[in-house]
């Protein structure tokens, strides 16, 4: 039998139970601790519990947050940056710092970490809103009215969210000028005030240049003109773009014919 073969084996075994032993740490008295809010205790074994695994992300969670609760804010801060590390999308250590950094009125790091949350969960108002707050104390007034805008629309407050959209507007052309005309006009367009849409459909496409608009554009001046030749022209401009969806081409196409023959049957 081959010694060092088994040898070998032997010391795989002991690794593997090491690592079992260490990954299967008992958590309940930690857990029971920072539940009764015996936060000193509680911080003092999720410590034991990451210093021996340094792989334990509910330890780091909690062992911050004992830390936080504490007032240990440096040691707090601490963890959750290794946290951050170690699970690189940790809502948690997210919330934790963009709210530490805001504390401490350091607006360029709660933006940053604002910024991450929104990225992870675009849907949610708060983050946006937060945004908004930290870029508005900083001065960045366009960047401030389109994050609160956006929020107040995922909101369903409209009105909010116009007033917001337009704002960032009146701060300027800015490298999304074209991007809130084309919000604008999606909400007024819903809102079934066709006039303001078509008046932001035309500037989003004369920022942006996206031959999209123009679909959108020609839909709502087909509903809201009388002469239907301003959403045959608007067609037109469409199919001639470089736009690659077919489909939409296609119904600009059939739109296009049926908006002629209204036209010849009125002559």
């Amino acid at each position: 039998m081959d010694i060092r073969k088994t040898l070998f084996t032997f010391l795989s075994v002991c690794v593997s139970l090491s690592a079992f032993a260490q990954s299967d740490w008992d958590a309940s008295e930690a857990n029971a601790a920072y539940d009764f809010q015996e936060y000193q205790k509680a911080f003092e074994l999720y410590k034991e519990c990451f210093e021996t695994d340094s792989t334990q992300i509910h330890c780091y969670e909690r062992g911050a947050q004992s830390a936080y609760r504490l007032g240990d804010i440096a040691n707090a801060k601490k963890l959750f940056h290794r946290l951050e590390q170690i699970d690189t999308i940790n809502r948690l250590a997210f919330s934790q710092l963009s709210a530490i950094y805001e504390l401490e009125k350091n607006a360029p790091k709660a933006t940053k970490y604002y910024t991450k949350l929104r990225n992870l969960f675009p849907e949610n108002p708060v983050y946006r809103r937060k945004l908004g707050q930290q870029y508005q104390a900083a001065g960045l007034m366009t960047e401030a009215f389109e994050n609160y805008s956006a929020a107040y629309e995922r909101m369903d407050s409209t009105e909010w969210a116009l007033y917001h959209y337009e704002k960032a507007l009146d701060e300027g052309i800015s490298s999304n000028t074209d991007l809130y005309h084309r919000n604008l006009a999606r909400m007024y367009n819903d809102a079934g005030k066709l006039r303001e849409a078509i008046e932001h459909y035309k500037d989003a496409y004369k920022y942006g240049e996206d031959p999209l608009v123009l679909f959108y554009l020609a839909r709502a001046c087909d509903i809201y003109y009388k002469d239907k030749s301003v959403a045959v022209n608007y067609d037109s401009k469409y199919i001639r773009s470089s736009e690659p969806t077919e489909e939409y081409k296609q119904l600009a196409k059939d739109r296009r014919q049926h908006l002629r023959e209204q036209m010849h049957q009125g002559k």
